[in-house]
C-alpha cells in the first residue's frame, strides 16, 4: 500500500474543511478527534491482534490487560486487575470500568462487573460479578454469584440464587432453588420451589423457606410452607403442609389438609380436607366442608370428606365443634330423593369425644322412594364426628354439607 493513499475530511480552524492525507499502520482502526492532527491519530484507536482476530484498545491505561479470548473486542482502558478483561472467545467489553469475565459469547459493560463466567450473556449496571450462569440477562447493581441458566436478573443485592429460567427483580432476594420462577419485591430466600410466582416480601423478612411448587406467593413473610399448586397471600401464614390451598389474611399456620380455603386470623391446625375455613382470632373458627359417599347395603356408611377413600371428619383435641349439618341423597335413576337436617355438638377431651343429642331439625323430606335415614354419631376410636347415611334396600349417593363453629381451650 502506498503512503498517504487514505484521505479524509478535516473540519479546519476557520470551519471550513479540506482533504487530508493520512498514512495508514497495519493492523489499526484509526480513531479521529476532530480537533487534533489527523496524522497524529494514526498511532491510538484500537488494533487487531495476530492470530486471534480480537479488537482491542491501543492504549490500554495504566493496567494493562490480560489475553483477550479469540475474536473478542475490549474496548475498556480502566481496569485494576489485568484480568478484567473478555477472556472468553466472541466476547465483548464495551464502555465500562473493571468488567469482564471467562464467559464465551457475551457482552460486558458497566462498571465492576467482572469475574463473570457464564456463555451467552449480556451484563450491564454495577458490580454484578461471579455469575456463573449461561444465556443471562443481568443488569441492575450487585447481583451476584447467581448460578442459574436463562435467567433476567435486575435490581440489586439478588444474589446466590441457583434457579433455572427465572426472572429476578426487586431487593435481597437470595438463596433461591427453584427453576421458573418469577421473584420480585424484598428480602424473599431460600425458598426452593419449581414453577413460583413469588411477589413482595418485606423489610428484612419476605416470603421464605417455601418447597412447594406450582405456588403463588404474595404479601409478606409467608414462609415454611410446603404445599404444591398454592396461592398464599397475606402477613406470616406459615408452616402449611396442605397441596392445592388458597391461603390469605394473617397468622394461618400448620395447616394440612388439601383443597382447602383458609382466610382470617390465626385459621390454623386445620387436617380436614376440602375445608373452607374462616378464623377469627386465636381459639375461634368456622369450618364449612362437604362429604360424600354411595351407601347400599342396609348399614351405616359413613360419608368421608372426598368421597369413597377419603377422610374422616377428625375433631382436634381440645376442641368442641357445634354442627350443622344438611344431608342430600338420590338413586342412581328415578326421581328418587330425600333431604335432612341435624344439628347437635361435640367434644373431645385428648382420646375421648362425646356428643350430644343430635337434633332433627323440621321434618325430613323426600320425592319418590330412597330408602335412606341419616345420623351423626361420635366415632371414639377414630376421634371424628360421623355423619352417615343408611339405605335399607338399593344404592344412593348420599352429600352432606357440615358447618362447624369450632372453639379451643
Amino acid at each position: 500500500m502506498a503512503d498517504k493513499d487514505i484521505k479524509i475530511i478535516q473540519k479546519q480552524a476557520d470551519d471550513s474543511y479540506a482533504e487530508v492525507d493520512v498514512t495508514p499502520v497495519a493492523g489499526q482502526v484509526l480513531g479521529f478527534d476532530a480537533s487534533k492532527d489527523p496524522q497524529s491519530m494514526a498511532g491510538g484507536g484500537t488494533s487487531q491482534v495476530d492470530g486471534t482476530y480480537g479488537i482491542e484498545a491501543t492504549a490500554e491505561g495504566a493496567t494493562a490487560g490480560n489475553a483477550r479470548g479469540e475474536n473478542s473486542v475490549d474496548l475498556c482502558t480502566k481496569r485494576s486487575n489485568a484480568a478484567y478483561v473478555p477472556s472468553g472467545i466472541c466476547s465483548a467489553n464495551i464502555a465500562g470500568e473493571n468488567i469482564g469475565g471467562s464467559g464465551t459469547h457475551s457482552l460486558i459493560t458497566g462498571d465492576s462487573n467482572h469475574s463473570n463466567e457464564g456463555n451467552n450473556c449480556s451484563i450491564a449496571g454495577h458490580s454484578n460479578y461471579s455469575n456463573s450462569g449461561y444465556g443471562c440477562i443481568i443488569a441492575g447493581q450487585n447481583n451476584y454469584s447467581n448460578e442459574g441458566n436463562n435467567c433476567s436478573i435486575s435490581g440489586s443485592y439478588n444474589r446466590n440464587n441457583e434457579g433455572d429460567y427465572c426472572s429476578i427483580s426487586g431487593s435481597y432476594n437470595y438463596g433461591n432453588e427453584g427453576d421458573h420462577c418469577l421473584i420480585s419485591g424484598s428480602y424473599n430466600y431460600s425458598n426452593s420451589g419449581k414453577y413460583c410466582s413469588i411477589l413482595g416480601g418485606g423489610w428484612y423478612a419476605g416470603h421464605h423457606t417455601n418447597s412447594g411448587d406450582y405456588c403463588s406467593f404474595s404479601g409478606t413473610q409467608n414462609h415454611s410452607n410446603e404445599g404444591d399448586g398454592c396461592l398464599i397471600t397475606g402477613y406470616a401464614n406459615h408452616t402449611n403442609l396442605g397441596d392445592y390451598c388458597l391461603i390469605a389474611g394473617q397468622y394461618a399456620s400448620s395447616n394440612s389438609g388439601d383443597y382447602c380455603l383458609i382466610t382470617g386470623r390465626y385459621a390454623s391446625s386445620n387436617a380436614l380436607d376440602y375445608a373452607r375455613v374462616h378464623g377469627g382470632n386465636s381459639n375461634a373458627r368456622i369450618i364449612d366442608l362437604v362429604a360424600q359417599i354411595n351407601a347400599t347395603g342396609g348399614d351405616n356408611d359413613e360419608l368421608l370428606l372426598g368421597g369413597s377413600g377419603g377422610t374422616r371428619i377428625i375433631i382436634p383435641d381440645q376442641s368442641a365443634w357445634m354442627f350443622d349439618v344438611h344431608f342430600v341423597a338420590k338413586t342412581a335413576t328415578g326421581a328418587n330423593a330425600k333431604m335432612a337436617h341435624r344439628t347437635g355438638v361435640i367434644v373431645r377431651d385428648g382420646t375421648s369425644t362425646s356428643i350430644g343429642t343430635v337434633n332433627t331439625i323440621g321434618t325430613d323430606q323426600e320425592v319418590g322412594t330412597t330408602n335412606a335415614t341419616f345420623g351423626c354419631a361420635a366415632d371414639d376410636t377414630n376421634e371424628a364426628l360421623q355423619v352417615w347415611c343408611n339405605v335399607g334396600s338399593g344404592t344412593c349417593r348420599a352429600v352432606a354439607r357440615i358447618q362447624l363453629t369450632q372453639v379451643d381451650y
